[in-house]
């Protein structure tokens, strides 16, 4: 039990460092026994503020505790801060940063209408962007709401493929870290295959996503039953509440696809959040023999020289099956390096850390390309 303080202080007790893959709640449990038993910590979440308001106590026990290194966050901000800080270096002025990451299924494992398995923990997927977005576009601050993140997508190629990506959280908050306070553009966000937020963008409006009021069955209905549930009143029922939501052929056989052939119930007592997670974690699961894939891309414009460029930097990688995956690699693989860089003392800045720093991003950097975790890069003259 996490919340039991005595267990968790058993099992810390004369260990060096902790790598805390706890949901993210937890974090600052773990952390605040850390501080007091003069543990080192890693985490691949998002740094919270509680956690950083750790760093002069931690810096006087002579601790790290790094945050925000797993994939995203985690190997993004290591492979961004490469580039910027090479291009800083050479005097070039950034004036464009977009940074794109998605947790996919390989395309030849891709073999529903949704274009997308879970590789990575469900409820994020069915919650995410539900707060909005926060990022900055053309020197103005751009606040997109739920309602129309789905809606108001990029579009991106590698090689040939086009993906979409959605607006993701706060990216303005790395704004400062990133040393990029001149761009007029910076926007981090997430990828997925094309037709995806379209799609999802019709589950989030019906209120399928929500996950704050339970909704209770008298007695057992079918997915399509529940699914209508949602559809808007009207007298001419089923066909103008389809009509009303669904306007695109694609997003209806995706909606019914999801709904049929279910051999899983409907849950007697569940947010629609809670229930479309229990559905989804069946319909959208690797098989053995599935490999997901990983893909990050960046894309900068900056001046130097008097002259204007577009470099645009990527990662795509596959996993081996359902177990051995792409985004467990690219998760894990930062957290280990780190913890070895720190058991061996390597790492000599202390505190509440960030791998934005070069004392954390060239060494891992280095060592992530030999289990290979390589970028590709790409550069072109803007007229």
């Amino acid at each position: 039990d996490v919340n039991n303080k005595e267990e968790r202080l058993s099992l810390l007790q004369n260990q060096q460092i902790v790598i805390s893959l706890l949901p993210a709640r937890f974090h600052i449990l773990v952390a605040q026994d850390c501080l007091r038993l003069g543990i080192h910590l890693i985490t691949p979440s998002y740094l919270t503020p509680e956690i950083q308001s750790m760093n002069a106590e931690a810096q006087e026990k002579g601790l790290c505790f790094v945050n925000e290194l797993g994939l995203d966050p985690g190997i993004d901000h290591m492979s961004a801060m490469q580039i910027i800080d090479d291009l800083h270096k050479k005097g070039a002025e950034i004036t464009s940063f977009k940074s794109y990451c998605g947790g996919l299924i390989a395309q030849e494992d891709d073999t529903n209408p949704w274009h997308y398995k879970f590789s990575w923990n469900p409820y994020n997927v069915i919650r995410a962007g539900s707060d909005g977005a926060l990022c900055r576009i053309n020197n103005a601050h751009k606040y997109i709401p739920y309602s129309r993140l789905f809606t108001e997508t990029e579009e991106f190629e590698i090689n040939g493929e086009k993906l979409e990506g959605y607006y993701n959280r706060n990216s303005e908050r790395y704004i400062d870290l990133y040393n990029l306070k001149k761009a007029e553009t910076f926007v981090r966000g997430t990828l997925r295959y094309k037709d995806f937020c379209r799609n999802w963008n019709v589950l989030v409006n019906m209120g399928l996503t929500h996950d704050s009021i339970s909704i209770h069955q008298n007695h057992k209905i079918s997915w399509k039953e529940y699914f209508q549930m949602f559809f808007p009143t009207s007298e001419n029922a089923e066909k103008s509440r389809l009509a009303y939501m669904l306007s695109e052929k694609n997003a209806l056989a995706a909606l019914e696809w999801i709904w049929e052939n279910n051999e899983i119930e409907v849950p007697e007592n569940a947010t629609p959040a809670q229930a479309l997670q229990n559905l989804l974690e069946e319909k959208w699961k690797m098989e053995k023999d599935d490999k997901d894939r990983v893909v990050m891309i960046h894309e900068f414009i900056y001046k130097v020289g008097g002259k204007c460029f577009g470099l645009k930097s990527w990662l795509d990688i596959e996993g081996e099956n359902n177990l051995q995956t792409a985004m467990a690699k690219t998760v894990g693989l930062p957290l280990a390096l780190a913890a070895e860089l720190i058991a061996t003392g390597k790492l000599q800045k202390k505190g509440v850390l960030m791998p934005t720093i070069p004392e954390i991003y060239e060494p891992l950097m280095r060592r992530l390309a030999d289990e290979g975790i390589v970028f590709r890069e790409e550069k072109h003259e803007i007229n």
